[in-house]
């Protein structure tokens, strides 16, 4: 299967091609969030001596992370699907971590973390050995404290993660790519329609009714 992966969740944002898990091609982007996405994939499929209609398969990177760039892939990948019909892929953005770090060397416990703002965390853990990241599953994706990430380094996790500066958490830096998103789509099947690709989002979505607009007094 020729895979296109798109990854943008963090400030290191990706794009790579696969044939069978197997890199063709990619690019990355780290010079802040203003990736010209179509032009790194035209560069990848290029550089891929492929066409746009070769790809069988889009996966795109769902976070959690930059609500924006997930958005913009999600939306790349749905206007694909619309005029060509390709099938699609979500993959969490911490199995790419995750994956990356396996890749890296790092083995054993492991929490992902992401900086989920307001100051929390997003926060996985995996016990990284030889089997693939979604089968050595810890305790799922959760918000967590600070604190709590650092309960967890006590307890003998690895802690690693992206963009984790800001927060002031002493982490291994690994972020997600598109290279790892693609070999975590070989052989996968549970295609989804354009449609149910949304990022995820732990939090409870709130909306504030604007309160009505003043009447002014009378000339």
């Amino acid at each position: 299967m020729i895979c296109l992966a798109l990854e943008c969740s963090t400030s290191r944002r990706s794009v790579a091609v696969a044939r069978d898990g197997q890199l063709l091609a990619e690019a990355i982007h780290s010079s802040g969030r203003d990736t010209p996405l179509f032009g790194r994939i035209a560069d990848v499929l290029t550089r891929a001596s492929l066409a746009p209609n070769d790809l069988e398969c889009i996966v795109v990177g769902l976070g959690p992370g930059s609500y924006t760039g997930i958005r913009i892939a999600i939306a790349a990948a749905q206007g694909w699907e619309f005029a060509q019909g390709i099938r699609l892929l979500g993959i969490p953005s911490v199995e790419a971590t995750a994956h990356r770090a396996r890749r890296l060397g790092h083995l054993g416990r492991t929490a992902v973390v992401t900086d989920a703002h307001r100051g929390e965390c997003y926060v996985a853990e995996y016990d990284l050995g030889p089997e693939p990241c979604r089968e050595s599953l810890v305790s799922p994706l959760r918000i967590a404290s600070k604190s709590v990430v650092e309960s967890l380094r006590s307890a003998g996790a690895r802690i690693v993660g992206p963009d984790l500066v800001p927060l002031g958490i002493d982490a291994l830096e690994i972020f997600p790519d598109a290279s790892a998103l693609a070999e975590l789509a070989k052989d996968r099947t549970d295609f989804i329609a354009a449609e149910q690709l949304e990022p995820v989002y732990l939090r409870s979505t709130t909306f504030v009714k604007s309160p009505p607009p003043r009447t002014l007094p009378a000339a």
